[in-house]
């Protein structure tokens, strides 16, 4: 079971405003392996909101097989496109707006 409010939170103290300018993007992230694995996170005006729940229509869905590799991706800088090869992660949607989650989370690699 994800520990929802400690993602949330680790989300939120990583989040790096700087980057986030100009950005504007809705994500659904399912974490495949979770019974309570779906959450989303808007970005905003600079500010980054996350909810318990899957947002009717997204930019992006993402999917992990394990709650490990969704903080790996977001928090620790891992490089997606060698999780969806790897067969860790599933992308759907805007790959132009995905290109803006580099960097919003953690710094440059």
């Amino acid at each position: 079971m994800l520990d929802f409010v400690k993602i949330k939170a680790d989300l939120e103290t990583s989040f790096n405003k700087e980057r986030a300018d100009g950005v504007d993007i809705d994500i659904n992230v399912n974490v495949i392996s979770e019974t309570n694995g779906k959450f989303s996170v808007s970005v905003f005006e600079g500010k980054c909101t996350i909810t318990d729940t899957n947002l009717p229509k997204a930019d992006i869905t993402v999917g992990f097989v394990d709650k490990d590799t969704m903080i790996e991706m977001f928090t620790k800088g891992k490089d997606p496109v060698k999780l969806v090869m790897g067969g860790k992660m599933t992308f759907n949607g805007d790959m132009s707006k995905g290109k803006a989650l580099k960097g919003l989370f953690v710094g440059e690699e």
